[in-house]
């Protein structure tokens, strides 16, 4: 068979999955709800809360009463030891271990402001709670699985991009959320809004243009012998890819040798990043358990992982290049250490960096999708490319052992 019709063949059974799963009498997958902790980075220790739809709120432990918030009202927020106060119309109303606020729709909106001017608009269910591990409050929102998933396409993509690639991503975030499900268990969540997890910023700008993109494909997953994928997305692997196991024990590889061109036009293929204070090799160094290097160099031992070796008085230290760049990340910012694949050139105190690609270089490279999808790739050679050894299948077709929700 010619290969443009193969692979148009394969694009078209991977569409009609769901429809083919109804049409055999199987049962839609129930709809998980996904608990996203929001806006932790900024520690909030107070927050107010604007209904933009009409909306209630309520605590768990408040005896049952519930106040109605007609759109424009707001309710305040506030630490009050281990419990959570609230200020409405002017009146402390109640406090209680955990309040929540539901629009009266299930996308009803719901904007979060914070002290320093910040907003943010979430669509459903948010709670807010003392956090566990400090004085601040968390908040966290409560989304089904296809609306989340949704909302990290747009966010970390964008609703212009060519469908095939939205589909792609959305694939890949909808196999990492089953997967990676409870990730922020002892947080009391499954996973966080920033890039430690996926990036996600509420359901505004673009996500109801991407949700209907996503739509054909709705419930569909990567499988590897039968179980969920660990199957990642980094923004552009530079086209020298790593092995994913490199950096997760027992992700999918996209093989040996394997090279990625799709990239190589991206301004983030290839980078340089001068890191010239004194303070960097001491500050890192305390970031990454307390100890003050004077010299640092990385190594690629064959068939493994990079490492960055950093030395001074009291020996040697090596850290797996992925806790490096995100211990320099939170340090000084996403934009020095800009990936995992990197060389350092040492002169004194000034630090020079060339690497290639953005993120953590594994899995599928966004870049690369969204070149492959202009020049006329479909979802499923997307897939193929850089999961060669993955089957997508639908939520419908698996049991609930296999999908680990």
């Amino acid at each position: 068979m010619n290969r443009r019709v193969l692979v148009a063949s394969r694009a078209v059974i991977l569409m009609m999955l769901l429809s083919t799963a109804l049409s055999r009498g199987e049962a839609a997958a129930p709809t998980p709800v996904v608990r996203i902790d929001v806006l932790g980075l900024f520690r909030p220790p107070a927050v107010e809360l604007v209904a933009v739809d009409t909306a209630s709120f309520s605590f768990n432990d408040g005896g049952g009463i519930v106040r109605v918030l007609p759109p424009g009202a707001a309710v305040a927020l506030s630490r009050n030891g281990g419990r959570v106060q609230a200020v409405h119309a002017g009146q402390i109303r109640e406090n209680g271990r955990q309040c929540a606020v539901t629009p009266a729709a299930p996308d009803g909106r719901i904007e979060i402001r914070l002290a320093n001017g910040f907003r943010r608009v979430f669509c459903g269910t948010v709670t807010v709670r003392p956090a566990i591990a400090g004085d601040w409050l968390q908040l966290v929102a409560h989304r089904p699985l296809e609306d989340y998933v949704a909302g990290v396409v747009s966010a970390e993509l964008g609703a212009s991009a060519p469908p095939a690639a939205l589909q792609a991503l959305a694939t890949v975030v909808r196999t990492q959320t089953l997967r990676w499900r409870g990730r922020h268990a002892d947080e009391g969540c499954d996973l966080c809004d920033n890039t430690h997890c996926m990036l996600y910023q509420g359901e505004e700008n673009g996500a109801a243009a991407v949700r209907r993109v996503l739509a054909p494909l709705r419930d569909v997953v990567l499988v590897r012998n039968g179980q969920l994928a660990m199957a990642p997305f980094t923004a552009c692997c530079g086209g020298a890819p790593l092995p994913a196991a490199w950096i997760w024990p027992g992700a999918v590889d996209t093989g040996p040798g394997r090279t990625c061109d799709r990239c190589r036009e991206n301004p983030d293929a290839v980078w340089t990043a001068i890191a010239a204070s004194p303070d960097f090799l001491p500050r890192i160094g305390s970031a990454l358990g307390g100890f003050a290097p004077a010299r640092i160099r990385v190594e690629e031992p064959p068939g493994r992982s990079p490492v960055v070796v950093l030395a001074g008085d009291c020996g040697e230290r090596r850290i797996p290049v992925e806790e490096f760049r995100i211990a320099c990340g939170r340090t000084f910012g996403w934009n020095l250490i800009r990936s995992n694949r990197f060389q350092v050139r040492q002169a004194g105190d000034r630090l020079q960096f060339s690497g290639r690609g953005f993120g953590h270089n594994a899995g599928l490279c966004l870049a690369g999708a969204v070149a492959m999808a202009c020049a006329g790739a479909t979802v499923d050679a997307i897939l193929n490319f850089y999961f060669p050894d993955c089957r997508a299948v639908s939520r419908a077709s698996m049991a609930s052992s296999q999908l680990g929700w």
